[in-house]
């Protein structure tokens, strides 16, 4: 299993004050990424809220999983796994991966989610119904 260290941390969410708590999404919460930096993603990419403190989902090749700690906004993340499969849309989950592992904020906002980092770089998400 392929180990991508992100250090992750989610900092405030613009709507909330710094000591209320955002809430996690309910267990199987998944959004799809539809941007990088304004740029549309192509390549099938998700991320999923699996428990309290565990997100994962989908790169375009492959699954993907870490373990957060901490309650949101402000948490850290684990050494990522993915599984190991090869394909034509490699060069995406890099870009996916390495955007991720930049992420210091998170947004959530009503179907919405938005990571982002003070650098300006952006993650825009999609829950799916």
């Amino acid at each position: 299993m392929l180990r991508f260290v992100m250090p992750l941390l989610i900092a405030l969410a613009p709507a909330l004050r710094a000591d209320e708590p955002m809430p996690i999404p309910p267990p199987e919460t998944t959004f799809m990424l539809i941007a990088i930096d304004g740029q549309p993603v192509t390549a099938p990419t998700t991320l999923a809220f699996q428990g309290p403190d565990r997100v994962g989902g989908r790169a375009p090749c492959n699954s993907w999983f870490v373990q957060f700690v901490g309650p949101l906004p402000a948490f850290a993340i684990g050494a990522a796994g993915a599984t190991r499969m090869a394909c034509p849309a490699m060069n995406q989950e890099q870009a996916f991966f390495s955007a991720l592992a930049e992420m210091t904020t998170a947004a959530l906002d009503g179907p919405s989610l938005t990571l982002s980092n003070p650098a300006g770089r952006q993650m825009a998400f999609l829950r799916v119904p």
